[in-house]
């Protein structure tokens, strides 16, 4: 018997592996925290950011004229239409890694083949139709949101049986914030501020993006049984 080992899942397939509802997969994809790729064979017009006088980014058509663009896009920038309901109008090439990537990677707006810059809506029902998700998005995710991680002793940097069998750039991120506040533990623990703002400066450090959510996630999985920064803990052994 032929064994068939795929580099994704469908929608089905997902919800199968987490035991999850549909709602929470497209909770997921609606905060951001889960990616969808769908094998695009329509019109696109290739996008670019460009800086405002606030000093922030935002997407704008290039002068390139439309074309057919027939390939894997991941879908990007969830805009929400209600609860864990939403619709996507802009892909990229690859998953980003990094912030410096996510602004840099070739970027596409989704047209619906009518004029130069009528929008195609890619929307729940097409994502759970179409849609797949590929290994390492799964990965990362399992890991960073759903907190799939059997035990503590498993995040140990040095534990070169875990590293071998599974790492990512974020992984390495989480297992340095653990060998930096909690490994060995301080006379006081840090607080959350304190360590989301360290693993998102850490993560830039080594062109690792890492969104809010992401570093909030971190703590989560991370944060000790009796994380407690307002006591020390001489004083709570006593």
């Amino acid at each position: 018997m032929i064994k068939i080992e795929k580099k994704y899942l469908s929608f089905n397939e997902l919800k199968d592996k987490w035991k999850a509802t549909s709602d929470d997969v497209h909770y997921l994809i609606q905060d951001a925290s889960l990616t969808p790729a769908i094998a695009w064979n329509g019109y696109v017009r290739n996008c670019q950011w460009e800086p405002n006088e606030n000093g922030k980014s935002y997407l704008t058509l290039t002068g390139d004229p439309k074309f057919s663009f027939p390939g894997w896009l991941y879908l990007r920038l969830p805009t929400a239409a209600g609860n864990c309901n939403y619709k996507f109008s802009y892909g990229t090439k690859t998953p980003y890694e990094n912030y410096d990537h996510f602004k840099t990677d070739v970027w596409f707006k989704f047209l619906d083949g009518v004029d130069e810059v009528a929008s195609a809506f890619i929307d729940r029902e097409y994502i759970e139709k179409n849609a797949v998700f590929m290994e390492d998005v799964v990965d990362n995710t399992e890991v960073f949101e759903l907190g799939m991680i059997e035990t503590k002793e498993d995040l140990i940097i040095d534990n070169q049986s875990s590293i071998n069998a599974y790492n990512t750039d974020l992984l390495t991120l989480l297992n340095l914030t653990v060998m930096n506040f909690f490994n060995p533990r301080h006379e006081k623990d840090a607080k959350k501020e304190e360590v989301t703002d360290w693993i998102k400066a850490k993560g830039k450090e080594l062109n690792i993006y890492v969104s809010d959510n992401v570093a909030d996630s971190i703590f989560t999985i991370i944060k000790p049984n009796d994380h407690n920064p307002k006591i020390k803990r001489v004083e709570r052994q006593k």
